[in-house]
């Protein structure tokens, strides 16, 4: 470790909630090692009320907030930070960090502009490594901290959420086990289909069982003609809740069934038993991103994957079947017999 007085920590993760939650270990890990710095997290807007809920941030800042600052206000921003590791690599970013001199600005060696605007570069062989992302994420901190080879069941306590204060409108019985089943990813994984969760969903039906459909309000015009009628012990809430409202259904809700996407993340760190669904193929498999948490698990077709570009040619999640899907859920321990 070369330093030990480092107390002003920025740590930039601009990009999706999944990928941000898979950063926040490195706060923990940070704080064990400098108990009385003070560590804030650069995020783009829509993810802040994520990090709101790690016990080990001090503080967010927002890509959007800084972007209206002139530079001179950004270098007051920023001008207190000893030392920045640039987890997403951007290259405006990291040029922002150089010239509000920020005095050790780390960056993976991988990326050309880190040789231009980071002055401590680390080597992060992410293609075809075999740790997780959030393992990966650790290599930046190898100058800083005692160890960085944590396993994925020691990284459950660094990326564990904290309940939000926010409170929900919708009504909600308090007496069954609330299961969400969150469709879409935004495109950011195979979707196994939608008539696949409508399937689910009619499957587990049962008493003291109440499903709840959730999704973004753009996910919604795609998700409300599988869902649009009632049925008995589903709650429709796509397109109805904000990211906050969202977080505080996951904290208090049961379980999840979800493609490999942000509110599986959410959802591990906050212990719930989750059911991540993934497909046999590299740059979505879950050895590099699958759910970190001691209830998470994940559910894939045991076929390889030969890439394919889109759902509707993925032969791998529509292989998930439905019946083998809902024996793995009954099996939780408190699911409802």
């Amino acid at each position: 470790m070369h330093n030990k007085s480092l107390q002003n920590i920025l740590i930039c993760r601009t990009d999706h909630i999944g990928d941000v939650i898979l950063t926040l270990p490195m706060a923990g890990i940070l704080k064990e090692n400098y108990p009385d710095c003070h560590i804030a997290f650069l995020v783009n807007e829509y993810t802040a009320d994520v990090v709101r809920c790690s016990p080990f941030v001090d503080e967010i800042i927002t890509l959007q907030i800084v972007n209206k600052l002139s530079l001179v206000q950004k270098k007051s921003l920023f001008a207190r930070f000893e030392i920045c590791f640039l987890v997403f690599p951007q290259r405006e970013l990291a040029s922002l960090m150089k010239q509000c001199n920020i005095a050790i600005r780390v960056g993976s060696s991988r990326r050309w502009f880190h040789w231009l605007y980071c002055n401590k570069l680390i080597k992060v062989q992410r293609k075809k490594s075999p740790l997780h992302e959030a393992q990966l994420n650790l290599k930046l901190l190898e100058p800083y901290v005692k160890r960085t080879n944590y396993s994925l069941e020691e990284l459950q306590k660094y990326s564990a959420l904290q309940q939000p204060t926010s409170k929900l409108n919708q009504v909600l019985d308090s007496d069954s086990f609330k299961l969400i089943l969150h469709p879409l990813s935004h495109g950011n994984t195979r979707n196994w289909p939608l008539e696949n969760f409508k399937k689910l969903a009619l499957l587990l039906k049962r008493p003291k069982l109440q499903i709840i459909i959730t999704g973004s309000q753009k996910e919604s015009e795609l998700i409300n003609p599988y869902f649009d009628t009632t049925i008995d012990g589903v709650l429709n809430l796509a397109g109805k809740l904000s990211l906050q409202e969202f977080i505080y259904l996951i904290s208090i809700c049961d379980g999840m069934v979800v493609n490999s996407t942000g509110p599986m993340h959410i959802a591990a760190s906050f212990g719930k038993n989750v059911m991540g669904l993934f497909v046999p193929f590299y740059k979505m498999h879950p050895s590099r991103w699958g759910p970190i948490g001691a209830k998470a698990e994940y559910f894939m077709a045991e076929n390889s994957c030969n890439g394919c570009s889109n759902d509707e040619a993925c032969h791998c999640v529509k292989n998930i079947q439905v019946q083998e899907l809902a024996k793995r859920v009954e099996l939780w321990s408190n699911f409802p017999k």
